[in-house]
């Protein structure tokens, strides 16, 4: 299992997702969806962005050529504001923009406990929902990041 092909698989199971057809972004954070001088996201919200944050390995075998392997994500759940448009002048929820609560909501009904096709891996990783946090809320997007754990074998 390579971080990559692990990455590639988390965001076309995000893509090909019905519930999560509004999207407008979805990729990895790169130097075309985030302005590293600035500090600021330059993307189409609502958009959903990958992070790899960190992974742990621990050796299942003697010659240490084989590791459980749990790597986190942070997803980045971007969109102009919390609740969507027509529920913060209404109060209550109507057709429209996606806030980035419901998107939250959304990514996690689509996410917890799948399992992610890899082309050259005969087995399918599962994902784990970790932790979800506030990262940015400026006049132009709300931003939360979804943390997810990735449940798999890796083989050097």
């Amino acid at each position: 299992m390579k971080l990559a092909e692990l990455e590639a698989a988390l965001l076309d199971a995000l893509r090909t997702t019905p519930a999560l057809s509004y999207l407008r972004t979805i990729e990895p954070v790169s130097e075309r969806s985030f302005d590293f001088a600035r500090g600021d996201f330059v993307v189409v919200p609502p958009a959903v962005l990958s992070f790899f944050l960190a992974g742990a390995l621990r050796a299942r075998d003697l010659s240490a050529r084989t590791y459980d392997y749990n790597p986190r994500f942070l997803l980045f759940a971007l969109a102009r504001n919390l609740r969507g448009v027509a529920e913060e002048k209404l109060g209550g929820p109507v057709a429209g923009e996606t806030g980035v609560y419901q998107l939250l909501d959304d990514l996690k009904a689509a996410l917890a406990g799948r399992r992610l096709a890899l082309p050259t891996a005969g087995f399918e990783p599962q994902v784990e929902l970790a932790a979800e946090s506030l990262e940015a809320f400026t006049p132009e997007f709300s931003v939360y990041s979804l943390e997810i754990l990735i449940r798999g074998t890796f083989h050097v």
